[in-house]
């Protein structure tokens, strides 16, 4: 279907039925339309990808991975539990699990709080309060390219 109207339009172009104006316009949207508009979604090849769960329902919260330098990389997890860390620094990492910011340690909204964008979906749980801490008890090695990490917590 793109190609037939990439063609139909390359035909109207070589013709000089269309203005040079609408002809550029229908130009740069066909082009866009071919090469950006997959519908699919980008995978990303260096990335940590999983579930945090507690009874087998999702968390709402932050994954964060602490490297031994004390540097933190995180990202909040979607409506289902998911959640995707891109690009994460290879190495061993502690990984704690925290209450989304703007939620106070049961997930009851705060007043006023920011929202995290792209994340934090308030469909899910809480995270029981000791994962939030250097005593998670939870750790992970990253290792570069695309790995998978989930995340059962118990209460």
């Amino acid at each position: 279907m793109k190609a037939q109207v990439f063609l139909g339009t390359m035909r109207r172009l070589s013709t000089g039925r269309l203005s040079p104006r609408v002809s550029l316009l229908l130009l740069l949207g066909t082009a866009v339309l071919v090469t950006g508009c997959s519908g699919k979604e980008k995978v990303e090849k260096e990335a940590v990808v999983g579930k945090v769960t507690l009874k087998d329902q999702p968390v709402s919260g932050v994954v964060v991975f602490v490297y031994p330098n004390r540097t933190e990389a995180s990202v909040a997890t979607r409506a289902d539990g998911s959640y995707t860390l891109v690009n994460p620094p290879q190495g061993k990492v502690q990984v704690q699990v925290r209450p989304v910011p703007g939620t106070g340690s049961l997930g009851t909204p705060v007043k006023d709080a920011p929202s995290m964008e792209g994340g934090g979906g308030s469909k899910g749980v809480p995270p029981p309060a000791r994962y939030g801490t250097a005593a998670s008890g939870l750790s992970f090695e990253v290792t570069g390219g695309r790995q998978t990490y989930d995340i059962p917590l118990e209460p």
